[in-house]
């Protein structure tokens, strides 16, 4: 019955398709009684397990994803511009790219080769205006339907939300229509924030805090 041998061995080698198998060797007299086989398979490793994002309250003020070393921010939050020596609240726009700040008397000129730019950023709570002379990083085109692209000076400008200070780049724009001074994008966002849409002002201004 060589014919019937034959089938059920290959019968046997489909079944063991993407497994390590080992066979011991058979002479003609044995194939009636094919011996078999032992399968080697990978076993596969387990699934990782979820990680578990606890929060925790930090002095009354910050609330941190502690794993992460992330910090839980609401839709709008008091940012500290040490530039300027104030805070302004801030709308919080995951969708918008460069973080922007209301500037006024927007001047660019040239300084040893390069461009820079002269503006002016108000403390809407007290009227006080700090005047910023700074290079200008690039320029930012920004589209308007049916119109040619606004240019805008891109600046560097330090600032400061809960705990965490860092250098971000921020667009220079009149927002003296806006509700907010200054708005925070996905560029002083990402890897540093978690944003709670259901809360404001989760974190003091840095003068209350200190």
């Amino acid at each position: 019955m060589p014919k019937a041998s034959n089938f059920l061995f290959l019968s046997f080698a489909i079944g063991l398709a993407g497994c390590t198998v080992t066979t011991q060797n058979t002479t003609s007299q044995e194939l009636g009684t094919p011996k078999i086989v032992e399968k080697n398979c990978p076993i596969p490793a387990p699934a990782p397990k979820p990680e578990i994002i606890e929060t925790k309250q930090c002095d009354g003020l910050d609330i941190i994803l502690e794993d992460q070393g992330i910090l839980l921010i609401g839709e709008a939050e008091h940012v500290y511009i040490f530039e300027a020596g104030f805070s302004g609240e801030a709308r919080i726009d995951t969708g918008a790219t460069t973080s922007s700040i209301g500037a006024e008397a927007i001047k660019r000129y040239e300084k040893d080769g390069e461009d820079w730019v002269k503006f002016d950023l108000r403390d809407r709570k007290t009227d006080k205006i700090t005047t910023i002379r700074t290079k200008v990083e690039r320029i930012a085109a920004i589209k308007q339907h049916g119109r040619d692209p606004l240019e805008r000076p891109v600046v560097l400008l330090t600032m400061s939300l809960g705990d965490q200070v860092m250098k971000r780049e921020f667009t220079l724009a009149s927002r003296d229509h806006y509700e907010y001074p200054i708005l925070i994008g996905r560029n002083v966002l990402r890897n540093a924030f978690y944003v709670n849409v259901d809360e404001k002002f989760i974190h003091l201004p840095v003068k209350e805090m200190n």
